[in-house]
C-alpha cells in the first residue's frame, strides 16, 4: 500500500469523521426527532444561523435569510476547496472567522447577542472558539492561548479515536458515546480556563432555550 503523507491522511480522516458525525446526527434524529445541546464537534455560529429554528428565534427578514444562505454556501465551497488543496485546520478556522465577520454585518446588535446565546446553549464551553464570546467574557491573551491548546489537543483526540475505530464495526450508539465522552473531557478543560466570574457570565448569556434539529448540520461546513 502506498504510504500517505501526514497531511493527506489527516484530510482523509477529517472527511471520514464528518461522515461519522453525520451518522450520529441521523441516529439522534431517528431516536428523538429534535435534540438539545451540541454533539461531537461544535457547530459554528455561521452554520447555526442557517437553521430554521435559529432564524425564527432571531426573527430574520427574508433579505437576511438570503444573505445567511449565501455566506454558508461560500463557506462550504471554501472549506471543500481547502480540504482538496491539502489545507489544515488553521486554514479552516480562518475561513470560519471570515464568514463570522460577514455574518456580523448582516445581523443587528440584538440578533448577534441572541445568536451568541444560542451558540453557547448548543456548544457549551466549545463556544469559546467564537471571537464574540471571548470578547464578551473579556478573555485574556493568556487564556486564549490556553483555550487554543486545549482545542487542538481535543481535535487530536477525536482524530486518534476515529483511527482506532475505523476498522471496527461499531454501532452508531457506540460511536456517539465515544465522541460524547471526548467532547465532555474537552469541555471540562475549556471551562476550567475561565474564572468563576467568567463561567457565571457564560451561563447567563444563553438566553431563552431553543430546540434545534441537529441532523441539518452536515457536510464540510460543519
Amino acid at each position: 500500500m502506498t504510504h500517505l503523507s501526514g497531511r493527506i491522511w489527516g484530510t482523509i480522516v477529517v472527511v471520514a469523521m464528518g461522515a461519522v458525525m453525520a451518522q450520529i446526527a441521523e441516529a439522534q434524529r431517528e431516536g428523538g426527532g429534535r435534540a438539545r445541546g451540541g454533539r461531537g464537534f461544535p457547530v459554528s455560529s455561521v452554520r447555526l444561523a442557517a437553521a430554521d429554528e435559529v432564524q425564527a428565534a432571531l426573527n430574520l427578514s427574508d433579505e437576511q435569510q438570503g444573505k445567511v444562505a449565501e455566506i454558508n454556501d461560500k463557506l462550504r465551497d471554501d472549506i471543500r476547496g481547502a480540504f482538496q488543496g491539502g489545507g489544515g485546520f488553521e486554514q479552516v478556522q480562518k475561513l470560519h472567522q471570515e464568514a463570522s465577520a460577514k455574518l456580523a454585518e448582516v445581523l443587528d446588535e440584538s440578533q448577534q447577542k441572541r445568536l451568541m446565546g444560542i451558540s453557547i446553549q448548543v456548544n457549551g464551553p466549545g463556544s469559546l472558539v467564537e471571537p464574540a464570546v471571548m470578547n464578551e467574557l473579556n478573555v485574556s491573551e493568556e487564556q486564549k492561548t490556553q483555550l487554543a491548546e486545549i482545542r487542538g489537543a481535543g481535535m487530536q483526540s477525536f482524530r486518534d479515536a476515529f483511527q482506532e475505530m475505523r476498522d471496527q464495526n461499531l454501532s452508531r450508539e457506540e460511536m456517539r458515546a465515544k465522541f460524547d465522552e471526548l467532547r465532555a473531557e474537552t469541555d471540562k478543560k475549556l471551562l476550567a480556563v475561565l474564572t468563576s466570574e467568567q463561567q457565571a457570565q457564560l451561563e447567563s448569556l444563553k438566553g431563552e432555550s431553543v430546540e434545534i434539529d441537529f441532523s441539518q448540520f452536515r457536510g464540510p461546513g460543519r
